[in-house]
């Protein structure tokens, strides 16, 4: 592998590990994500529906993600998250989350 690709690999991890998706760019159509990044998840609600999560994503101005495919997160659950992010803007939007009525908001890691 060239040292070109190396630095455009590297570059792009550097920049996938502070990913954050703001509530302008989370889908609004009730379509369940995929996590693109590592990174902080700031978590409203999960369940094994994804309606109950939904309805939270929509308090939040958050999204849904499906656990399957975050390592960290235990699959078969939709959870309303904002993230990935830093450490300190997922204590920021748990603290949101909380203040909104999501008295059970946490913060946790995934890849």
């Amino acid at each position: 592998m060239s040292l070109r690709v190396l630095v455009a690999v590297g570059v792009f991890m550097i920049a996938a590990s502070s990913v954050r998706v703001s509530a302008a760019e989370a889908p609004r159509d009730g379509a369940v994500e995929l996590a693109q990044a590592c990174g902080w998840y700031a978590i409203a609600t999960c369940s094994r529906r994804p309606g109950p999560a939904r309805r939270s994503a929509g308090r939040i101005g958050g999204y849904v993600v499906l656990t399957d495919n975050i390592g960290n997160f235990e699959p078969g659950w939709f959870c309303a998250v904002i993230g990935p992010q830093g450490k300190p803007g997922a204590w920021q939007d748990r603290d949101f989350m909380r203040s909104a009525g999501e008295d059970s908001a946490y913060i946790k890691y995934g890849c």
